[in-house]
């Protein structure tokens, strides 16, 4: 039987900057989050976002946000376009999301991660961890890749 959910996502504005433990900081372009309450009372929030393809070559070298090679699956669409913008969904982790259990709105934890001090857990790329990368080569036309992640965190 499939688990039923409420999903809301929320745009953060124009850029929102995250950092690695021992990188330097990563803007990234349109981010939205997605929040979601499943039937069991679990949410799960993921961060969707775009980066230029030299970031993402970054973000693949320095193995932010969980890019570990052995968890990429197969490339769907052929390889991704260095003239391209890179979409990447990143899961919050469970320990990250625990602070919103008692939350009901959307909105609430948008602001929160928006509004979040830079030293703040929740604006460490350490603690996302991407599910899926893609590009649109046209409208309705994607090439990209899923990660091990989208398994492990039951991505939509």
């Amino acid at each position: 039987m499939e688990e039923r959910r409420s999903q809301r996502s929320i745009a953060l504005g124009q850029s929102l900057t995250l950092r690695g433990a021992s990188s330097p900081a990563v803007v990234l372009r349109h981010p939205v989050v997605r929040w979601h309450r499943r039937r069991d009372g679990r949410c799960q929030i993921t961060l969707s976002f775009v980066v230029s393809h030299g970031d993402f070559q970054r973000i693949a070298t320095m193995q932010l946000f969980g890019l570990y090679p052995e968890l990429c699956g197969a490339t769907f669409g052929g390889a991704l376009l260095p003239s391209r913008a890179v979409a990447i969904d990143a899961a919050l982790s469970a320990d990250q999301c625990a602070r919103f259990a008692m939350t009901q709105d959307a909105q609430r934890v948008a602001a929160a991660i928006r509004d979040a001090a830079c030293d703040d857990p929740i604006r460490f790329a350490d603690n996302y961890f991407a599910t899926h990368v893609k590009q649109a080569l046209i409208p309705g036309v994607m090439r990209g890749f899923s990660t091990r992640w989208a398994v492990e965190f039951g991505s939509l």
